[in-house]
């Protein structure tokens, strides 16, 4: 009762603890709101609500879960309930199992990871932290062999243990087997590390509840346990209320409010425009080669109003392993690699976005770091004497926001729109002295020209949405975030003189293009490689 926190409410009802009271209490009863019969009604009920996200074998296994707790007599499990209880262990792992060998990986994969994880790391610190002050008062030699042996065969980690520590079961080394074991699936620090992955997969990187999640496994991961004393409780407390904040972080930002059902599930579903897309890319050779070595940025961006609620990865040759991390400005990177020979590659990459009507930047103040990328030249983004002269001839008087906004209209002014002016290599000073490029040109003008002026801007790279362009004829896009102290980031795309609207939706952000190219890779053999790109935005 202590572990679930219902003590109050069992008193209610119960005048003692027995076997046969808590064995109710826990199973079915009305009070409880936890009881296995309820959460197995709920778990039916989610199901139904989102039954063409879930795989049938799910929700058939499901069902057969819900026949089981529902129509079992009371009478029968209280007489025996040994049995009973396995049928529902070995039905939730099954379940489990069910889940992760049916349904595609996407965010209704993730959530139910994130769920588990969490809710795995709750439960065996709440154990730990009800079970750790009696080892302790007891002291090391007192505990009995039986006493540790319980308390992990209720997180499943006797034999786990046993097979990994020679010695005996001694205090210290049982808790810190189940708090910071990172082999162990019922370990608080495995399954944070593990809540973490899908945090990321759902919302990206440096949002609130990650970052949440994130204090609580940090801590974890430098902590040594060597023996228990009123630090460890002191450290358990700061665990459990570092999962509430997590679990209130995940509230505000990425759950619905069934108290107000018109309240949005976080702030990109009260999107202004739903757009696909599907980006396809086809490396070809002209005799066999090995060992390529690939490397993507095609996943949109979480944050800023934007949502990506889908996205998946095609390949041929198919079932090549892709992994993913993020890099140091935060963009997903996907990346594997192809061992065999072959002549030709092709990956597609398939997003559903939820756009907002204007982009929602941070306004975060920069760390010096940052500054020092957003501010100073690149190789794309050289501060040489025709950017300079550039500012000096278009910035005139404004101040603030509006110097940048001056500047980007000087650029859409001047230069023009030419596909054939020039290539992917082409900094910034050669565009101005051509007059002309594409809008990869147009931002690295804008960078270089903002950071000579002392603004920090960052290259974005990604869609634009246009209606008239339908199939395969669209293209990746290029513009450009500047900060301002008073508004924070604001995205600014010199090509259409304007600022980022529901039309356009980002994948990565970087210094220049050199850190968002969407393939990068490299490859063992003579042959020449040939490169076709297909784009292509859809609203929905």
């Amino acid at each position: 009762m202590l572990l679930i926190g219902l003590d109050e409410v069992y008193r209610e009802h119960f005048d003692e603890y027995t076997a046969q009271t808590v064995t109710e209490f826990m199973l079915w009863h009305p009070a409880n709101p936890d009881a296995v019969t309820a959460c197995v009604a709920r778990a039916r009920e989610n199901a139904r609500g989102v039954r063409e996200q879930i795989s049938s074998e799910m929700w058939e296994h499901l069902n057969r879960l819900h026949l089981l707790v529902s129509r079992t007599r009371p009478s029968a499990v209280l007489a025996s309930p040994h049995e009973f209880f396995v049928r529902i262990r070995e039905g939730s792992h099954a379940f489990q199992g069910v889940m992760k060998a049916t349904l595609p990986r996407g965010e209704a994969y993730e959530f139910i990871e994130l769920g588990t994880h969490l809710e795995r790391a709750d439960s065996t610190v709440r154990l730990l932290a009800i079970k750790v002050p009696g080892l302790t008062a007891a002291g090391p030699d007192s505990v009995t062999h039986e006493r540790l042996a319980r308390l992990l065969k209720s997180c499943g980690a006797f034999e786990a243990f046993r097979k990994q520590e020679s010695d005996e079961l001694r205090p210290a080394p049982v808790v810190a087997y189940l708090l910071l074991e990172r082999r162990l699936p019922r370990a608080v620090c495995f399954s944070l590390e593990l809540a973490l992955a899908a945090i990321r997969a759902i919302s990206g990187p440096h949002l609130r509840p990650e970052m949440a999640i994130g204090r609580v496994f940090s801590e974890l991961a430098f902590t040594e346990l060597i023996e228990l004393d009123a630090s460890t409780e002191l450290l358990l407390g700061r665990v459990i209320q570092g999962l509430n904040d997590a679990a209130d972080e995940i509230a505000a930002g990425l759950l619905h409010d069934t108290c107000d059902p018109a309240r949005p599930l976080r702030t990109a579903d009260a999107a202004a425009m739903i757009l696909r897309v599907e980006h396809t890319t086809e490396f070809g050779y002209d005799s066999p080669i090995a060992e390529a070595y690939t490397e993507l940025r095609l996943r949109p961006l979480e944050g800023g109003g934007q949502h990506c609620s889908s996205f998946r990865l095609i390949t041929q040759p198919p079932g090549l392993r892709v992994r993913e991390y993020h890099d140091y400005f935060g963009n997903g990177v996907h990346h594997f690699d192809v061992l065999e020979s072959h002549e030709r590659l092709a990956v597609t990459a398939v997003s559903e976005v939820m756009t907002p009507k204007s982009f929602l930047g941070t306004r975060q103040v920069p760390t010096p770091l940052e500054l020092h990328d957003y501010l100073g030249p690149t190789e794309f983004a050289p501060f040489s004497g025709s950017v300079s002269d550039f500012v000096v001839a278009h910035m005139g008087s404004a101040t603030g926001l509006d110097r940048a906004r001056a500047l980007m209209t000087a650029i859409h002014t001047e230069l023009v729109y030419d596909p054939s002016a020039t290539d992917v290599q082409t900094r910034a000073d050669e565009v101005l002295a051509l007059g002309r490029g594409v809008c990869q040109d147009f931002t690295h003008v804008l960078l270089a020209a903002c950071r000579c002026a002392g603004i920090p801007a960052r290259y974005v790279s990604g869609y634009l949405y246009d209606p008239k362009l339908e199939g395969d004829n669209a293209a990746s896009h290029a513009w450009v975030d500047v900060w301002d102290e008073q508004q924070g980031w604001l995205a600014l795309d010199p090509t259409h003189d304007r600022d980022q609207t529901e039309s356009y939706v980002r994948v990565a952000v970087g210094r220049d293009y050199a850190d968002v190219p969407p393939t990068r890779g490299v490859y063992k053999g003579n042959a020449s490689e040939t490169l076709a790109v297909r784009v292509g935005l859809q609203a929905l």
